[in-house]
């Protein structure tokens, strides 16, 4: 059984260029009312890949079975 917790540290103190165009763009949709993907058609489907590379062993605890690691995280639409 494998167990995932995500936390980025420092994500949310300077948000990204992208990120705050996004955060402007769905505010601005979701103050006009309308609710679900901002697509023409909403059968239209959004594909989304996401990679995941380690690359930091942190800690391991064995007692409690708790692995600590960073990771690069890739988003690709």
């Amino acid at each position: 059984m494998l167990n995932v917790y995500y936390r980025s540290e420092g994500e949310h103190v300077i948000p990204s260029s992208e990120k705050r165009l996004i955060k402007q763009l769905i505010d601005n949709y979701e103050k006009a009312g309308k609710i679900g993907r901002p697509v023409k058609n909403t059968k239209d489907r959004v594909v989304v890949g996401y990679g995941l590379s380690l690359f930091q062993l942190l800690d391991l605890d064995e007692k409690n079975q708790i692995l600590t690691i960073n990771v690069w995280a890739k988003y690709v639409s």
